[in-house]
């Protein structure tokens, strides 16, 4: 989704940056970098030939039971109570070739993989793991809520957390803006006439999150608020339902909402969270006391077709795009979403392998 930008409120204290300064135009550098891919200005075949986000591990073969199929009028019922719902591991397997279906288990060793290498975890979307699971299981499960003719909003993210534990072993948050930690800030991801209907129950889109391994309370589970606590929930006009919270200063934010009747959500692998457009949600960070690996996940928007297109959120990608997205298409991606969601982490030249900047114009 388009989130709002984290603006600091005026107060007399010095406010840092959430952005890097331009050192030597690094940050610069990966801007028009990121931007020429996203416009098709030009494209990065090096990036595009490697088989690192391809699944090639034992995990693929994982047994596993089918989830049940969930029922629509009760997910229905979820989001005009709630705002949200939780389908627990739908998404177990799904797809695949050659008689091996994917895993979550497998497309987290792949996420692994991608951090070894330098690239964000947001780079899971050149897989054709993730875009089996989007285009085909996921697409179904959103054209129940959203209508046959479904469409995906062309940004997507992707989280692979750290815990808090520094270098020398003291809890640190200097992690905190690296490009997939946890999105903290309590937001709404759009307004409410841009998410609901008149009626005020009819979601246009859906906010849809996976957590690709097992998310618990200690390793950065999400929050959400249930629509019977949010008193500004359809409240487009007023300030506060934008502005749910904002930044006083480095670690303090002012909270514009109920903050008691927020739920802490942990959900098991390949489960289906989605929630509406502007229902207020935040990521936890991972404990250095967490049992539990770091939480991965991965998310995306979906909209009904018939809706008009939000100003500036570039052309939707239909089911048919989505099974058939070239490997230029699936990185132009990446890199609009990259520049969407800057105001949640730094953007530097150390924040993706150098392969990266050898592009060339189409």
């Amino acid at each position: 989704g388009i989130t709002p930008m984290l603006n600091y409120e005026e107060n007399n204290d010095t406010v840092p940056s959430l952005v890097c300064e331009e050192d030597g135009n690094n940050e610069l550098r990966l801007r028009r970098c990121l931007s020429s891919l996203a416009d098709g200005e030009t494209i990065n075949l090096q990036v595009c030939a490697e088989d690192i986000w391809e699944i090639n591990d034992g995990a693929t073969t994982t047994m596993c039971t089918a989830a049940q199929d969930p029922d629509k009028s009760q997910l229905q019922n979820l989001l005009e109570r709630d705002g949200f719902f939780v389908v627990p591991q739908l998404f177990l397997r799904w797809g695949g070739n050659a008689g091996n279906d994917y895993t979550m288990n497998a497309l987290a060793s792949t996420m692994d993989r991608l951090d070894r290498a330098g690239y964000p975890p947001l780079f899971c979307f050149m897989s054709n793991s993730v875009w089996d699971l989007v285009s085909n299981r996921l697409w179904d499960e959103m054209r129940k809520l959203l209508g046959d003719d479904c469409v995906l909003e062309p940004s997507v993210f992707a989280w692979s957390l750290k815990s808090t534990k520094g270098g020398d072993g003291a809890p640190s948050s200097s992690s905190s803006s690296k490009i997939g930690q946890s999105f903290g800030l309590p937001h709404r991801d759009y307004s409410a006439s841009e998410s609901m209907f008149d009626d005020k129950k009819t979601p246009k889109l859906l906010n849809v999150w996976i957590p690709v391994n097992d998310t618990t309370l200690e390793n950065g589970c999400m929050n959400i608020l249930p629509r019977e606590f949010d008193d500004n929930f359809c409240r487009s006009e007023d300030y506060a339902h934008m502005q749910s919270a904002t930044m006083v200063r480095e670690n303090t934010c002012k909270l514009r909402f109920a903050l008691n009747g927020a739920r802490a959500v942990p959900a098991k692998a390949g489960s289906l969270l989605a929630w509406c457009g502007n229902t207020i949600h935040w990521g936890n960070r991972c404990s250095q006391f967490s049992g539990n690996p770091p939480r991965k996940s991965i998310a995306m928007t979906f909209r009904r077709r018939d809706v008009a297109q939000l100003e500036g959120a570039g052309v939707p990608i239909t089911q048919e795009c989505a099974r058939n997205m070239s490997m230029n298409m699936r990185l132009a991606l990446i890199s609009r979403s990259l520049l969407l969601y800057n105001q949640w982490h730094t953007l530097n030249c150390t924040a993706v392998p150098q392969v990266m900047y050898n592009v060339t114009s189409v």
